[in-house]
């Protein structure tokens, strides 16, 4: 099972809730944040790479402006492993070289599509490998690498669509990986790519391979444990069914809304650290054959921002163990908007270990808030995950009693060579 560090699928289609603070806390592109779009960055709905996405992730590159969305880590170390699938419709290819994705470090790694289209990898100032194929063709492609810089020889290993293309080597010095961006803040040419299914694991899982990324939401009440939090909606009710509808939100670029102005929300008015809302997951509707790992995302806010308060998004599994979550936030970012957190990719697994059962059963809980003054507001939550789809392989293959000798003739009839032993 891939050590997963980072999960996402893009589904969420949040970009920035504020500048410097959200899924991407560094977007070069022309808009202003809060906002789920940017101007060159998107949430493309019309080109997605299977039937269970619902977007992709689009940027247009420009001739004139910078576009890059960046994701920075606290636990990344000197060796990971980056899977995605990206595409390209334009038909002729880029003037200038077009960033894929970047290892930042103080020594940079960095995939690129090359004029000629075909994809490049390179190590500082050290050699390059250049895959051997045209990938600018409207196609979906999967990128898989490796980037180890655990000792000065630094090494980039570049396979495209399970073909492995080389390793690209550099003198580097030796530091974690700190960020995987994908674009470029430098103004480069028109062209659009779109991105899919980024996953981010430790370096001795490479090559991931073909994997999908989804996202569910919760779909139900479960066992709460209100004790004394006093919990209502934004509007002071109380009854189950006010929470759950303030909480159940779809992430589809419009809601939840990333401004407080008008949104609903369950909020802990009393301090109970123990104190706690349950909601079990909405049905995960594509078929998986394996579940990889899962993360939590969430927007949280509080009545100001002047005064600290705490809270927990937890994910526990079927029988109320953690799993991961956000551990203890303060969410009093800002008095007007939300403050999105994102838990990292959970490692510990659940009883069994994971399956799109065993995460079926997953629950989601918040609260548990020490200092309620201010009011802490959740408004939304979402649980993505990274698996493979289609439906899980037989374990074994059982002949029913009394069917062999049926099972012989078959095999006879089709072979007259078969193994006697049938008989």
């Amino acid at each position: 099972m891939p050590t997963v560090k980072r999960i996402d699928s893009f589904q969420h289609q949040v970009l920035e809730a504020a500048a410097g603070v959200g899924w991407y806390p560094s977007v070069t592109d022309s808009s202003t944040p809060p906002v789920h779009n940017g101007n060159e960055i998107t949430f493309d709905p019309t080109v997605v790479r299977t039937a269970d996405h619902a977007v992709s992730f689009k940027q247009a590159r420009s001739a004139s402006v910078g576009v890059e969305a960046r994701l920075d880590y606290a636990n990344l170390t000197t060796d990971i492993c980056v899977s995605f699938y990206f595409r390209t419709t334009d038909a002729t290819n880029p003037s200038v070289e077009m960033i894929l994705t970047l290892f930042g470090s103080t020594s940079n790694g960095t995939i690129a599509l090359r004029t000629d289209g075909a994809v490049e990898a390179r190590v500082s100032g050290g050699t390059t490998v250049v895959g051997s194929a045209d990938v600018a063709d409207g196609n979906w492609h999967r990128i898989d690498a490796r980037y180890n810089i655990s000792t000065t020889s630094g090494t980039l290993n570049l396979q495209i669509d399970g073909v492995d293309e080389g390793t690209a080597t550099g003198t580097v010095t030796v530091a974690n990986i700190a960020t995987c961006r994908m674009g470029s803040g430098s103004a480069s040419a028109a062209y659009n790519i779109w991105y899919s299914d980024y996953v981010i694991c430790a370096g001795a899982d490479h090559p991931l391979g073909d994997h999908f990324c989804g996202m569910v939401l919760v779909g139900a009440t479960g066992t709460h444990n209100k004790g004394s939090g006093a919990w209502s909606d934004q509007a002071g009710a109380t009854s189950d069914a006010a929470l759950l509808a303030a909480i159940d939100d779809a992430w589809d670029g419009t809601t939840p809304n990333l401004t407080q102005t008008g949104e609903d929300y369950a909020q802990q008015t009393a301090n109970d650290a123990a104190s706690y809302l349950e909601y079990t997951l909405a049905t995960i509707t594509p078929t998986l054959s394996a579940v990889w790992s899962a993360g939590v995302r969430a927007l949280i806010a509080a009545e100001d921002s002047a005064t600290g308060c705490v809270a927990q998004v937890q994910f526990v599994d079927s029988a109320g163990t953690l799993l991961g979550g956000t551990g203890a936030v303060d969410p009093s970012v800002s008095a007007t908007i939300y403050t999105p957190y994102r838990a990292e990719s959970i490692t510990a697994a659940p009883a069994g270990g994971w399956s799109q059962s065993t995460l079926q059963a997953c629950k989601i809980r918040f609260g548990f808030s020490s200092d309620a003054a201010p009011d802490v507001a959740f408004n939304a939550v979402m649980v993505e995950y990274v698996g493979v789809l289609g439906a899980a392989a037989p374990s074994s293959l059982v002949i029913p009693p009394g069917r062999a000798s049926q099972l012989a003739r078959n095999i006879r009839n089709m072979d007259p060579w078969a193994v006697s032993a049938w008989q």
